[in-house]
């Protein structure tokens, strides 16, 4: 497996030293301290390490501490006669050299009181095999991208913020920002605090690029802001930009990234592969509750719109005056008026159909005792309206029978006039 290895530590824009440390180990058996390549190289058969350690302490000298777990983790690796031969046995060798490192940086403090108080967090990867075996202990963290996914943050922080956020009562974005996300649960101090570093052993493919850095990146870039970087940029240029992203953010704290990358290196923009996700039962009774307890606000125009035709389709409902009377209105109105009655209606289930009664009938229709039949026949109306103005058939033999009579009283006129 070919890979090619770059790191950068910085002091950052407001402290005025560096506590951090880090170590790059190209090949752990036999022990060969970093040799840098920019071409990169092929990974031995025992293996290469890469750490990153964050000093806490201020002025307690917390860089003695990360120096301290850096050199007990030289030692172990050196002194290492052969590889574990399990993954598990990997993490547990990994772990015991944080504990290792604890006890030193105790016992250095007891002896010298000007280091009381200090303390660090560390990363480490063991890279062989086509795997990296991680152990950790604090904030310090592991992220991996590989090509068309997701950047992922492989440790997990022992921090108070992240438990809150495993617990559900943090979204991974609040807690990026959260005020107390410097309060950690785990550290390699003489706070008393019992230490149970974590570890895992993650599958390595073709093109991806592992990241461990301190919480100054991380405090200062967000998870998108990382895989943005390192999908664009390449070896020393990601690292540099990595730092430089960090501090003018701030640059809070120190920065320090190591960075490794797989064959074949790549650069390009941050895209993620779409997950499709089936509907499920749940998610459509989630949705359902979710809608039934809180409305859906107005997302655009188009609902506006549907609103005020409702309002507008109230202002134009058939009057107690007769359909009829109502219909011929229509028919007779300007033509100005005639689109947007249109339009109205049509916001309803179904249009109105046009009336086909001939004109004549306009005086009919209007006298009262027509008016008062239509007062009547409310349920005739609605009917009329929502089956597209489908008129009954009692209505329509009422009708022939009064156009029959007008055309009886019209021919009646017709003769007497003759007569005479």
């Amino acid at each position: 497996m070919n890979v090619r290895l770059s790191a950068l530590t910085d002091v950052g824009m407001e402290r005025d030293h560096n506590e951090d440390n880090f170590l790059i180990v190209q090949s752990v058996i036999p022990f060969t301290p970093w040799d840098y390549q920019h071409d990169g190289f092929e990974t031995p058969d025992n293996g290469l390490l890469t750490l990153v350690a964050d000093g806490m302490g201020g002025t307690n000298a917390g860089e003695i501490a990360s120096s301290i777990v850096v050199k007990v983790v030289e030692n172990a690796l050196s002194e290492l006669k052969r590889i574990p031969v399990s993954d598990k046995d990997k993490e547990t060798f990994l772990k015991n050299s944080i504990h290792k490192a604890k006890k030193v940086i105790i016992s250095e403090a007891k002896a010298n009181p000007e280091y009381s108080g200090m303390g660090t967090t560390v990363v480490m990867a063991w890279v062989i095999n086509n795997k990296y075996h991680l152990a950790w202990a604090g904030d310090s963290r592991a992220y991996i991208l590989s090509k068309g996914k997701d950047i992922e943050i492989v440790s997990k922080d022992h921090s108070l913020v992240w438990e809150l956020m495993e617990k559900g009562l943090l979204t991974e974005e609040e807690a990026e920002t959260h005020p107390d996300s410097n309060i950690i649960t785990q550290s390699l101090s003489d706070s008393g605090a019992k230490l149970k570093p974590d570890s895992k052993t993650v599958e390595l493919n073709d093109g991806d690029k592992l990241l461990l850095c301190s919480d100054g990146l991380n405090g200062m870039v967000s998870k998108t802001g990382i895989a943005n970087i390192l999908s664009q940029n390449q070896n020393d240029d990601a690292c540099n930009k990595l730092v430089k992203e960090a501090n003018r953010n701030g640059g809070t704290d120190n920065i320090t990234v190591v960075l490794m990358e797989v064959s074949p290196f790549w650069s390009g923009d941050y895209s993620v592969e779409e997950v499709y996700e089936p509907i499920t039962e749940k998610t459509i009774k989630l949705t359902g509750s979710d809608e039934k307890d809180n409305p859906s606000p107005i997302k655009n125009s188009d609902s506006i719109d549907k609103i005020e035709s409702v309002k507008d389709n109230e202002s134009v409902k058939p009057k107690k005056i007769g359909f009829f009377k109502n219909i011929w209105d229509k028919i007779t109105s300007s033509s100005e008026e005639e689109p947007e009655i249109e339009t109205n209606i049509k916001q309803k289930e179904e249009p109105i159909a046009e009336s086909a009664e001939d004109p004549k009938l306009e005086e009919e229709v209007n006298k009262e005792e027509n008016i008062e039949h239509k007062k009547k026949s409310n349920i005739l109306e609605e009917d009329t309206i929502e089956k597209e103005g489908n008129i009954d058939k009692s209505d329509d033999e009422d009708l022939s029978e009064k156009k029959n009579s007008v055309d009886d009283k019209d021919k009646t006129t017709q003769i007497t006039n003759e007569n005479k």
